[in-house]
């Protein structure tokens, strides 16, 4: 069975076997199968139209036949007849009843052969030459309803005649017995057998008429047949010449089609400059050869051009990294400097904060210490002047609790500043990630308040306190958490200026234990991200900010910083107006 399925079908094979010839040999191949089917078609339509004159001539020869046996069956039968009744009149006739007993004779074994030639057509006895008469008779309808009416009769009356042969001496008929003789005669004659005889005649004239009637059929069969042959030749001789034609016309296709298809190729190829197309390979011979080889030209110039792209790219993306290298080098320098800015400006601030500080906390132990010496001269100051003394030593020690409140307030801003200011190496430590939360949320905060005073957010934390410390480097995801803290900022404070009182702003912090992990999320109810936006916003010197706010460096810096520093994740989740969250889990050890 798989033999089967697996064959190559004949069509394919021979398809296959042209395919391989030269084309000088397909040439000659067409030629001889043209002339070849030219003759071969014209013989066979001359062999099956003489077929068909030969079957009318054997159809017309055998209705000939066929109606020759009834007619002559018809003919004997009615002999037969006539010769018993003449028989009684020339009975006192010696010489005549001779005869006419030799022709009764002669009558009867000729009717008898003739009957049994007629039953033979329906007993299927007959040899093969006489099938179509055998055919003829049997299926006709009068002629099987004589067979069947009259199978037994003629036998049965020949018996009749030959026993009234025995008992009749009709070579010594006494004078005495002549009447006598002749009566019975007369008498055999009027019998049913006799009659019967004569209805027997009738019914073989009506099927010899029908047998006539056949042959004129088959005479005229036999004229047509003989112009079917003529029309046969003639329209085999054309057919046989449109063959030939399109075999010609198939070999000259078979030779320009594939050198057309080459070409067609080879001109789309070069005013398309397309570089994928390939010219079909049908043939194995020079066309064959010639389509292979352009099929590896286009091959070898389209590997030329990718091998030119690939190039071009690489210089591309190389003179793309060089652009943006150059900008993180001059952002970090910016950033650098700017660090340096901020540390020396917080040291400055710091020295005289220090002193205010100690001073405050000097003023607030000398107030102390003043209301106490106070208390121990009141029977010495006027009561009016003590109570005036005690207010203005509250409202001092007042607002010296506030100065030293604020100022020890400025010292954790100062100190945040230095921390996120400072240049040290990128160092591994461990830190409180709740706490390094915290401060940077206070500082993007106030970074946005020193710009905006009118602005103010409600924080709403939710650390967990089963973290701990993790290994990070301070300085750089402190960078990242003030990036995304100060872009939550800066969406609800502009999602602030649309809305204004009617809007609520609120910022989130999560933190989840993870095992060895942790999970930190910061979500914002500012003016959120369009996805096409939000699908970009870790591209390099990609900013939706204003001209000159961002340099569109910060969530890039971030994302490397989270992902590939600190080989944790970075997710962005948002809706236009609603909420933007990021999703952040970093390893709580250093991978």
């Amino acid at each position: 069975m798989k033999n089967n399925e697996n064959a190559i079908p004949l069509s394919k094979q021979l398809n296959q076997w042209v395919g391989y010839l030269k084309v000088g040999h397909k040439i000659g191949l067409g030629y001889g199968l043209a002339i070849f089917v030219a003759i071969l078609g014209t013989t066979t339509g001359f062999v099956i139209g003489d077929s068909y004159h030969k079957e009318a001539l054997e159809r017309e020869e055998a209705s000939l036949n066929a109606y020759r046996l009834v007619n002559d069956l018809q003919n004997k039968a009615l002999l037969i007849r006539l010769d018993w009744l003449e028989l009684p009149i020339i009975l006192d006739k010696p010489e005549l009843v001779k005869k006419q007993k030799a022709a009764i004779k002669e009558h009867q074994t000729e009717f008898k052969r003739l009957w049994v030639k007629f039953k033979s057509k329906f007993n299927k006895t007959e040899e093969k030459e006489e099938e179509k008469q055998e055919s003829i008779i049997s299926e006709n309808y009068s002629a099987r309803l004589i067979y069947e009416s009259y199978s037994q009769f003629p036998d049965l009356y020949l018996q009749q005649v030959e026993e009234l042969i025995k008992n009749l001496n009709f070579n010594n008929i006494q004078p005495t017995k002549l009447e006598t003789t002749r009566t019975q005669l007369t008498n055999f004659s009027n019998t049913e057998y006799s009659r019967k005889l004569e209805y027997f005649a009738k019914d073989l004239l009506s099927l010899s008429q029908e047998m006539y009637e056949e042959y004129e059929k088959a005479e005229a069969e036999f004229a047509v047949a003989q112009q079917l042959r003529l029309k046969i030749f003639f329209a085999s001789a054309v057919l046989s010449v449109l063959i030939a034609i399109l075999l010609a016309t198939f070999t000259s296709r078979a030779i320009s089609k594939p050198l057309q298809s080459v070409t067609d190729v080879a001109q789309k190829t070069t005013q398309e400059a397309n570089f994928d197309l390939q010219a079909p390979v049908t043939t194995s011979d020079e066309t064959g050869k010639l389509a292979t080889s352009l099929n590896q030209l286009i091959l070898r110039v389209k590997q030329l051009l990718i091998e030119k792209e690939q190039k071009s790219e690489e210089l591309q993306k190389a003179n793309e990294k060089l652009i943006m290298t150059q900008k993180q080098m001059v952002a970090q320098e910016k950033l650098a400097s700017l660090g340096s800015l901020t540390a020396g400006i917080a040291h400055e601030i710091r020295n005289p904060l220090n002193f205010v500080n100690n001073f405050a906390q000097l003023s607030v132990e000398l107030v102390q210490e003043l209301s106490e010496e106070i208390a121990q001269q009141t029977t010495n100051i006027n009561e009016d002047t003590a109570e005036s003394i005690t207010d203005i030593l509250s409202l001092l020690s007042t607002n010296v609790s506030k100065i030293e409140h604020h100022g020890q307030r400025a010292e954790k801003i100062v100190g945040n500043m230095l921390l996120h200011a400072r240049n040290g190496g990128h160092l591994w430590e461990s830190s409180n990630l709740n706490q390094l939360l915290e401060e940077t949320a206070n500082l993007a905060y106030h970074g946005i308040r020193a710009k905006d005073s009118s602005f103010n957010v409600t924080f709403d934390t939710d650390y967990d306190e089963n973290i701990g410390e993790i290994e990070v480097v301070i300085q750089d995801i402190s960078r990242a958490f003030l990036n995304i803290l100060g872009n939550a900022c800066y969406a609800i404070q502009q999602k602030l200026k649309q809305q204004g009182n009617e809007f609520t702003p609120i910022l989130n912090i999560r933190t989840r234990n993870l095992q060895d992990k942790v999970e930190i999320r910061i979500r914002d109810n500012g003016s959120g991200m369009t996805p096409e936006v939000r699908d970009r916003i870790f591209e390099h010197f990609f900013t939706t900010k204003p001209t000159g706010e961002g340099t569109g460096l910060g969530l890039s810096l971030t994302y490397d910083i989270i992902v590939q520093q600190h080989q944790g994740s970075l997710e962005v989740e948002s809706e236009v107006d609603i909420y933007t969250e990021f999703i952040i889990t970093l390893p709580k050890k250093n991978q």
